[in-house]
Parts: structure tokens; sequence; C-alpha cells
């Protein structure tokens, strides 16, 4: 399984000017820094200001770019060739990719991304997944999360499925919510990176991307579904640890079944009725049952949870 944990750095609409080699510099003690992280900064024309983010796939740094602030996101891990090569795609993907909905790529290398930020007053962006945490759910994100619906529909039209939809994978910019992190993105006309590879995270995954199947728009509108409950009442359709959920679902497991994400199906019904009737669509087992993404991005889509 690869799943959706690569650290897709905060980001978001910003534009990038360029930069010469001699303007990347570090904020940072050199010695705090992978050499090979110092060399990538150098390549991508920017300075480094403080590690945001890491995991096994990729570290995220904030950085400086042309006096901007910017995000760069490296490759990390093993040098295998299926990663090597979903990194490279994502950096060509970003820069072909336009969308207010979107981090915008401002540049890229085999090995790196150069990314707006969304960054306010000088710190990095809050996820959706932080703002619930610490603020509490939201009956209004139902309406506020339009545009990120807009953006998968951006990509779609493109033939791209984003396949790692999550509350940590939408920032909040001061322009409305943003969707970042195309490391897991596939192509729905085919997709020979990984195939027949779990690609995603397991809590927020549609049940085709369980089995492994190929890349399709559909699984992005499962997805979306199961934030959008999630932001508006604070409960998560899946509960625990990743092999948990993994393990749960790998056994035929359904949203709010069990102990996992207990309540969810009670929040989905606490939805007022369109929502309601769009979100059980979104959430079919069958994927040609779902809707288009398109159909939440409507002003239809943005009613609130009944009381």
């Amino acid at each position: 399984m690869r799943p959706g944990t690569g650290a897709g750095g905060p980001g978001g609409p910003s534009a990038g000017g360029s930069v010469a080699p001699h303007e990347a510099s570090h904020d940072l003690p050199l010695a705090d820094l992978p050499p090979e992280d110092l060399r990538r900064a150098e390549a991508a024309g920017c300075r480094l200001t403080g590690l945001r983010a890491a995991s096994r796939h990729a570290r995220v740094h904030g950085a400086r770019a042309g006096g901007r602030p910017a995000v760069l996101k490296v490759r990390a891990g093993a040098d295998d060739p299926v990663g090597r090569a979903r990194f490279a795609r994502e950096g060509r993907a970003g820069l072909a990719l336009r969308h207010p909905g979107l981090v915008e790529t401002l540049r890229c290398g085999p090995d790196w991304i150069l990314l707006g930020d969304l960054g306010v007053a000088g710190g990095p962006a809050e996820s959706l997944h932080d703002r619930v945490r610490a603020a509490g759910p939201d009956p209004a994100w139902a309406g506020r999360l339009g545009g990120v619906a807009a953006a998968l529909a951006h990509l779609h039209a493109r033939g791209i499925v984003h396949r790692d939809v999550k509350p940590g994978n939408v920032l909040l910019g001061p322009d409305g919510p943003v969707l970042i992190d195309l490391g897991a993105a596939g192509f729905a006309a085919g997709d020979d990176l990984g195939a027949g590879e779990i690609v995603g995270s397991p809590a927020w995954m549609a049940p085709e991307q369980i089995r492994g199947h190929p890349p399709r728009a559909s699984a992005d509108v499962w997805s979306f579904a199961l934030v959008l409950v999630h932001a508006a009442s604070g409960v998560p359709a899946f509960a625990g640890g990743a092999d948990a959920v993994l393990a749960h679902r790998r056994g035929g497991g359904a949203p709010g079944a069990g102990f996992l994400g207990a309540g969810f199906l009670g929040a989905v019904e606490g939805l007022d009725p369109g929502l309601r009737r769009l979100v059980r669509a979104a959430l079919s087992e069958d994927p040609a049952g779902r809707p288009p993404v398109e159909a939440f991005a409507r002003p239809a889509a943005a009613p609130r949870l009944q009381p």
C-alpha cells in the first residue's frame, strides 16, 4: 500500500518571481538542514525558512522566493522507481494546472517542487483538519467547500484523479479553502505507476481504492462527501489508526459501522434534505451511481445541518 501520507506542503495561489541562484540562502543553521535539501533549494532558486512537515515520502519546507513566501516540497525516502516517477509527475501536473481552488506550482525539478504559499501573518496556513479539531465543526462548511469541489472538477476535466481528498489536504487561505498535494494523483485514461496498488488515506478513500482499482473521478466524489460531512458535523466516517481502518474496510466495513466512525450515519441524516440526498448518492457503493463532483460546487449544495 502507498498511503496518502506524503507531506503535501502548505501552499496556495501566489505569484512566483524569478530568483537568481545566488539568492538561495537559508534562515536555518546549515547543519540543521539535510544537505540534499540545500542543493534542491539552490536549484529551485529559494531560501529555506523552516521545516514544516515530513513523512516517509517527502519533506516540506517554508521558503522565500523572489521576496515572496513559498513552499519547497522535496522527495524523501527510498529511491524506488515508482516513487521517483510519481513525484516528477506531480510537479509536471501542477505546472499544467491553474485554478483558484488549487495550490499553485511555481516551478519544479526531478526531486523538488516549489509551490506558492497561503501563509497568513508569517505562519503556515491552517488545514481544515486542524480547524475542525481546534474550533469544532461548523455546518457552514457545507457551502464553503464549493471551491474545493470546483477544483476537483477542474482536475477531472483534465483526466486527473486526486485520490487523497481529506481534511489535511484542504488549506484555509485568505480567499477560501484550497486543495493541495497531487502526490497520490492518477490518470483516468490509464495509470501504469503502481498498478493495482492501494493509493490514498484509508479513512477517506473510496471502496474501490481499497481494492486497488484504477483511478476514477467517482472516487474523489466519495472522499469529498466524507470531508464535507466531517467538516459540518465533526464526525468522521472511520475512526482509528490507518492500519485498523484499513483492516476494517478490507473486511467490508461500511462508514459508521461498528465502533469506527460511530455517529457518521446520523450526521448524514442531520443534513438538510437537498444536501442529504447528494451525499447519500456520493456514498453509493457503485461508482457509476455517484453524481459528478460539480454537483457540490453549485450554490444549491450549500445547505446547513438541520437542528
